[in-house]
């Protein structure tokens, strides 16, 4: 792996996808010469969300309840939180999270976001 991190992202990125973590937690974070990107880090949390990977899942739930590097959308939150949950019941965070976030929303958000859950399939 090259020492001057600002290359480490994409040596990442052309790396195998269980690597890419790594790619999404420096732009989620930043550090290690890699500045903090939450629009790059919603970008790779997405691409590892859509091949059903439970905690990218949570982190893209967490994201949409914040507004951080997307918009700030609650019926996105829920669904993405309530397909990490479905894949990884244990999740503590997804749970907990997707239990905060459903508290604040309508019965029909709440609906929306189940009805985008069930449709969802992985890429």
């Amino acid at each position: 792996m090259p020492k001057q991190c600002g290359s480490c992202v994409r040596w990442l990125i052309r790396e195998t996808p269980r690597r890419r973590i790594g790619s999404r937690q420096y732009y989620f974070w930043g550090g290690h010469g890699v500045p903090q990107d939450p629009a790059q880090a919603a970008l790779w949390y997405r691409k590892a969300g859509d091949q059903g990977n439970a905690f990218p899942q949570a982190h893209l739930g967490l994201m949409y309840e914040h507004g951080y590097g997307v918009s700030k959308d609650p019926v996105m939150a829920c669904m993405w939180l309530n397909l990490a949950v479905s894949r990884a019941p244990s999740l503590s965070m997804a749970v907990k999270l997707r239990n905060e976030v459903a508290a604040k929303m309508t019965p029909a958000q709440i609906a929306e976001a189940e009805r985008l859950a069930q449709q969802w399939e992985p890429k």
